[in-house]
């Protein structure tokens, strides 16, 4: 998800809601290893959601999918190599390329490497306070959602899950 939110840059969601279990490792852990999560942003009119599972042999790709295409990547973050965008199958926009070119991306450093670098040169990371931030709150809200079985709220103004 950290991924998606660097590229959307949307900020923490207004509510959310997730259902998850551990279905793999049976342990005393509280944290499920399978899940399934639904992010609103209101204000933007726009749903994320978010599949982890530990179960899974094989990560499946990121998908951005607008209302004229959809954005695919390969991989999550630093492993990203190439993107494809595939333009909706309705679309009759007449300003929109039909062909587009599988992109290749730029090598990125991993987070670690990055940390490492930055503190290093006195940088700041990709990953800063204010981004390492809105993540958290909202990993967090998928939590709290689904230990309580609910629908959960972010107060902007407390900065708090309601």
């Amino acid at each position: 998800m950290d991924f998606v939110q660097y590229l959307l840059g949307h900020g923490i969601p207004d509510n959310c809601v997730c259902s998850g279990l551990n279905a793999l490792l049976k342990d005393d852990r509280e944290v499920p290893d399978t899940w399934v999560a639904t992010y609103q942003f209101e204000k933007l009119v726009r749903t994320v959601t978010f599949a982890g599972s530990m179960n899974a042999t094989a990560s499946q790709p990121v998908e951005l999918c607008g209302r004229d295409a959809t954005l695919r990547f390969d991989a999550i973050a630093h492993d990203v190599t190439t993107f494809d965008i595939e333009p909706a199958g309705y679309n009759r926009r007449s300003d929109l390329p039909k062909g587009y070119e599988r992109g290749k991306t730029p090598g990125q450093p991993n987070h670690m490497a990055d940390w490492v670098n930055c503190i290093r040169s006195r940088g700041t990371p990709k990953c800063a306070t204010d981004e390492a931030f809105v993540e958290t709150a909202t990993f967090l809200m998928s939590l709290v959602s689904q230990q309580q079985r609910r629908m959960v709220r972010w107060d902007a103004a407390r900065e708090e899950i309601v």
